[in-house]
């Protein structure tokens, strides 16, 4: 069985190329910058219609990443293919064999690998999802010109590997000078679906809220996936607490939990509300909801350290509101064994004194 890499690229791929090259059969890339091609791999120019001038830098950016996507799995010659971006490592690459090899013997053809898209100083993750990356050549196409995803039929056979695990990097300068260049791409679409509405919003809700605020409303009429549906939700939310909104963000939280139940953001952002409100016994079962569908699959991005640290801030105070101090001990050092937190160190020495007394 023989393993195709594809890509597009617009810098040097020798980060990536020397984490994984040597675990697959031949490398595609399509080009979009004027660097040098790597050795043995087939390097084809990005056609000039998928191009765009930027009006304010002057600067050349890649406008449509389905069809530079297209037209590297166009040229890949292996059984299965799998895709990278340039600024992606493969760790555990020398199983990749082996998931091959796994596909071919159970008829699978799609396998979803861990996807670290950015990290915080101690290394934790801050952003992560399970994106396909292997597929059987020839089953499906790319679609959307950005966030582009391969569309296959919904019937085929798919697979998980745990042991390949693909890392992004964030580069020491931005890949592309275009200010807000996925913006500008999705905005050119003239009826977005609920796919590119969705990261519109997304895309748009640190430097305009309003807006992302009307395009996160515009897709919840029109998106019929659960689970990107409560993302959807989450993030409308978090837009309403941040401008003090708290009843508008508690019923988003509501709705996320009610649209996907096995998504944990829903169930933190009701507890949050719940300890803004001095409600601490729901607080607790908020959180406590939210807890144990921490270790779900899930397929839309999210926050590991915001899902796994955050709400132990919260958490720890509601418990000890309501007595159960040696539970909010644990929680504090929960939180902890993660992160640096002044407030969460100085609550962990006051239950540990409060608890030494009480057994003297």
């Amino acid at each position: 069985m023989r393993l195709s890499l594809c890509m597009i690229a617009n810098e040097p791929i020798d980060r990536c190329a020397a984490s994984v090259c040597q675990s697959v059969d031949e490398v595609i890339v399509v080009r979009t910058g004027t660097w040098g091609a790597p050795e043995g791999a087939t390097v084809i120019a990005c056609p000039a219609e998928l191009l765009t001038i930027d009006k304010e830098s002057g600067a050349t950016y890649l406008h449509d990443f389905a069809a530079a996507r297209n037209l590297s799995f166009a040229h890949a010659t292996g059984d299965y293919v799998m895709w990278l971006d340039s600024d992606d490592t493969v760790e555990g690459a020398n199983k990749l064999r082996g998931a091959v090899e796994v596909m071919a013997r159970d008829e699978l053809t799609v396998v979803a690998l861990d996807y670290i898209y950015g990290t915080d100083e101690r290394g934790n993750s801050t952003c992560s999802l399970r994106r396909e990356r292997i597929f059987k050549r020839g089953i499906g196409t790319w679609k959307y010109p950005v966030h582009e995803v391969y569309v296959t039929s919904p019937d085929l056979k798919t697979g998980y590997c745990p042991d390949v695990v693909v890392r992004h990097h964030k580069q020491e300068k931005p890949p592309c000078p275009v200010k807000n260049r996925n913006v500008k791409i999705l905005q050119g679409v003239k009826d977005p679906d609920a796919r590119e509405l969705f990261y519109l919003g997304n895309e748009t809700r640190f430097y305009d809220p309003p807006a992302a605020v009307g395009y996160f409303e515009r897709y919840l009429h029109v998106g019929l996936w659960d689970a990107e549906r409560a993302q959807a939700r989450v993030l409308l939310g978090q837009l309403h607490e941040v401008n003090g909104n708290l009843e508008d963000a508690f019923r988003c939280y509501a709705s996320a939990t009610a649209d996907y139940p096995g998504n944990p953001d829903g169930w933190f952002g009701l507890a949050r509300i719940c300890y803004f409100r001095e409600q601490w016994g729901r607080c607790c079962e908020h959180t406590e909801a939210g807890l144990v569908r921490l270790k779900l699959p899930t397929h839309t991005i999210f926050d590991p350290l915001a899902r796994q640290f955050t709400p132990h801030i919260y958490y720890n105070f509601a418990l000890n509101k309501l007595g159960r101090v040696q539970e909010a001990l644990a929680s504090c050092n929960a939180g902890l064994a993660l992160a640096n937190n002044d407030h969460m160190r100085q609550n962990k020495a006051l239950y540990e004194a409060f608890l030494v007394k009480e057994a003297a």
